[in-house]
C-alpha cells in the first residue's frame, strides 16, 4: 500500500511540477518572442484534467473526498458504523462502474485512431480516466474492509 501512495503522490507533484515549468515557460515566450509554443495550452488542458483525478485519487485513498452528512453524527456509534460501511460500499460500486465505462470510451477512441495536438494519440489524454476510477473503487473497498474490521471491535449494547 505504502509504494502506491508513493507512486501516486510521485505522479501527482511531477506533473504538477510539469504544469507550472510548462506554463512559465508559455508566458515568458509570449512576453519574450510574441508567441508561445505549439500545443503548450492543450497539453495544459490534458495536464489539468490528470491532476484533477490524481487528487480525487489521493483524497481517495485519505478519506477526504466532498461530504455531506447531516445524518451519521447523531446517529449512536454501531449505526454510524454501519452507514460508513454502506457509503464505502457505494462509493466502491460507483467507482468501478465509471471506471468500467470509462475504459469502454477508451478502447472506443484507441480503436478509433483518433490523433489530437503534436499527433498525440486521443486514447492516451483519458486514460487517466479509468485508470483513476479504480484506484478510487480499490482504495473505498479498503475503507469498507477496515471499517467492517472496526465494527466488530464496537462492543455491543447489552
Amino acid at each position: 500500500m505504502r509504494a502506491l501512495a508513493v507512486i501516486e503522490d510521485g505522479l501527482l507533484v511531477g506533473l504538477l511540477v510539469l504544469l507550472i515549468v510548462m506554463s512559465g515557460g508559455q508566458i515568458l515566450f509570449r512576453n519574450l518572442f510574441g508567441a508561445g509554443l505549439m500545443d503548450l495550452d492543450s497539453l495544459s488542458r490534458v495536464l489539468v484534467l490528470w491532476l484533477g483525478m490524481l487528487g480525487a485519487v489521493a483524497a481517495a485513498r485519505h478519506k477526504k473526498q466532498i461530504n455531506v452528512d447531516v445524518l451519521s453524527p447523531r446517529l449512536p456509534i454501531r449505526a454510524r458504523a454501519i452507514v460508513g460501511i454502506v457509503m464505502d460500499l457505494f462509493t466502491v460500486a460507483i467507482s468501478a462502474a465509471v471506471a468500467y465505462y470509462s475504459w469502454s470510451f477508451l478502447q472506443i477512441e484507441f480503436e478509433s485512431g483518433t490523433t489530437l495536438f503534436a499527433l498525440l494519440p486521443a486514447w492516451t489524454t483519458i486514460v487517466i480516466l479509468p485508470l483513476a476510477f479504480g484506484l478510487m473503487a480499490f482504495h473505498y473497498t479498503l475503507h469498507a474492509v477496515a471499517g467492517i474490521y472496526q465494527f466488530q471491535k464496537i462492543d455491543k449494547p447489552r
